[in-house]
């Protein structure tokens, strides 16, 4: 076996790094809701994200996640359902959930993300 060159450069589909980042958002999710556990697993989980994180960013890849934010036609997710709450005004839908992040690559939309909202109204 020959010692591989760490400078030599590896061509990834888009498609690849972008699969990446949401599974990276994910773990990114799951060590977020364990940290009240304060456990040595997800200390060691935020630092494997805090490194894929570099990774993608080295290559203009990021994720974003609306959860809380208000939802309006338009944005770049599909929704999934909707979940009724009497709580909120008429005509106003909030992003209760996020299955899957917006990604952008180089500041532009290249997977659209996944949301369940709620708003008033049922409309499942």
């Amino acid at each position: 076996m020959h010692q591989a060159d760490p400078d030599a450069e590896v061509v990834v589909a888009l498609t690849k790094l972008v699969d990446v980042a949401v599974e990276v958002w994910r773990l990114d999710r799951w060590a977020t809701k364990t940290e009240s556990e304060a456990s040595v697993s997800t200390a060691a989980a935020r630092y494997v994200v805090r490194r894929l994180r570099d990774f993608l960013e080295d290559f203009a890849i990021e994720t974003v996640d609306l959860t809380g934010h208000p939802y309006e036609p338009g944005l770049a997710v599909e929704v999934l359902g909707t979940e009724r709450d009497p709580t909120l005004a008429p005509g106003t839908s909030i992003v209760n959930e996020m299955v899957s992040p917006i990604c952008l690559w180089q500041d532009g939309v290249i997977r659209h993300g996944q949301v369940v909202t709620r708003s008033l109204e049922d409309t499942q």
